[in-house]
């Protein structure tokens, strides 16, 4: 009999106290409005937060891109001036090496004729025959400086290793 009497004593209380009920909903209401005001403030500024770190992020990532080509550039330009202006007896092969050492971005470097042959390499055997798919390129157009091609695996090019590597190249 206490259950029903509890129960009765709740619908009672409904009816007489309209104004009470009435009230306290208004109150849930408006709680509830401010807090979908303030969930969407707070994913704006999140999105604006993460736009601007992608920018800024983006910015970085440009900047490393560049300095890089600018560094292999230099690097190129300087091991052409040395090579112009080493006195006769001097091994090319030690100029490459120094200059991989001195250049942490740069893998390999491999001196070829205009038939792909090696004359010289710190990774590959002087003499022999590659297929480089930039010659038919820098062939046809002689002017261009470098050429950029789609990745490819391995840490350069005809790496040994290249399928069990994680990197490309």
């Amino acid at each position: 009999a206490l259950p029903i009497y509890s129960v009765s004593l709740i619908k009672n209380a409904m009816l007489r106290q309209k104004w009470v009920l009435l009230a306290m909903l208004f109150v849930l209401l408006c709680f509830w409005i401010t807090l979908q005001h303030t969930a969407r403030q707070g994913v704006a500024r999140s999105l604006a937060a993460q736009e601007t770190s992608s920018e800024v992020l983006l910015h970085a990532l440009e900047d490393a891109v560049v300095r890089t080509f600018s560094s292999v550039n230099n690097a190129m330009q300087t091991l052409s001036e040395r090579i112009a202006h080493a006195n006769p007896p001097f091994d090319i092969s030690t100029v490459l090496r120094e200059q991989l050492y001195a250049s942490p971005q740069i893998r390999a470097i491999d001196v070829l004729t205009t038939q792909g042959v090696v004359v010289a390499s710190v990774t590959k055997s002087v003499g022999v025959q590659m297929d480089y798919s930039c010659l038919a390129v820098l062939a046809n157009e002689p002017h261009t400086e470098f050429v950029i091609e789609n990745p490819r695996q391995g840490r350069y090019p005809h790496d040994l290793f290249a399928a069990q590597s994680a990197h490309s190249y």
